[in-house]
């Protein structure tokens, strides 16, 4: 957990809160994710038991293997979901195997403490190059292009990748640029450009990478990014 994290939010050490908070997102089954420095290693699942009298909790497995094998390879991990409208992440340790309702479940330290981060402070989350979330930009321009969404934010933040080819300048709008989801669903939206830089991808090749802010979009954008998360963690209940 990062040491800045409780100067824009809330840092809270109650067992109980914790608690209370964390049976809070159970039972609402709002997805929680880590996500690990490899590429293609994304976890999410739920929670499947909040135990603070014990010290423990359960939680499901993530669809992906890879990111099971990563969340098992570490001593600690970092957790991130959201409550309403704020942005929790806290800190899990020393994960084990284990059953729950005869089903397999990982358990997990209770965490010591809990950050609750304002609206603001949103935290991106890597969509997993297994997920296609496209962006087919600047359709309202002379030249629409498609580009890959590598990180999204439930605050109207996100990175796309497209080809080198493009070259876009800071403060360039991409107007009704649309966003594609995995289930089919879309949304319009401007972006604006905010930074770029010149990358080469896995297999070589080059790209440009383009931070971007999304404007004029209104609730069904973030919606619909909160909407992708879930149903990614949709998976881990198949």
């Amino acid at each position: 957990m990062q040491p800045q994290a409780a100067a824009t939010g809330v840092l809270i050490r109650s067992r109980i809160e914790i608690g209370r908070i964390l049976e809070k997102i159970r039972r609402s089954k709002e997805p929680i994710t880590v996500s690990f420095e490899v590429e293609d290693r994304f976890f999410v699942s739920r929670l499947l038991l909040v135990d603070p009298s014990q010290g423990f909790i359960l939680i499901d497995y993530s669809p992906s293997k890879p990111a099971n094998a990563s969340l098992f390879d570490s001593a600690s991990v970092t957790f991130h979901c959201s409550d309403g409208p704020a942005h929790i992440e806290f800190v899990a340790r020393t994960p084990q195997e284990a059953l729950h309702d005869g089903r397999p479940a990982i358990r997990l330290a209770m965490p010591e403490a809990l950050v609750r981060l304002h609206r603001r402070a949103h935290v991106r989350i890597r969509v997993p190059p297994s997920v296609s979330l496209r962006c087919i930009a600047d359709r309202a321009g002379s030249a629409p292009f498609e580009a890959r969404v590598v990180d999204v934010s439930p605050g109207g933040l996100g990175t796309i990748v497209y080809d080198a080819r493009i070259r876009l300048e800071p403060g360039t709008h991409l107007r009704r640029s649309k966003i594609v989801f995995p289930d089919g669903g879309a949304a319009l939206a401007d972006l604006e450009v905010r930074h770029t830089r010149q990358i080469v991808l896995k297999d070589g090749t080059p790209a440009q990478r383009a931070g971007c802010r999304f404007i004029a979009s209104g609730r069904d954008l973030v919606k619909l990014v909160r909407a992708f998360v879930k149903e990614i963690a949709d998976g881990a209940n198949d």
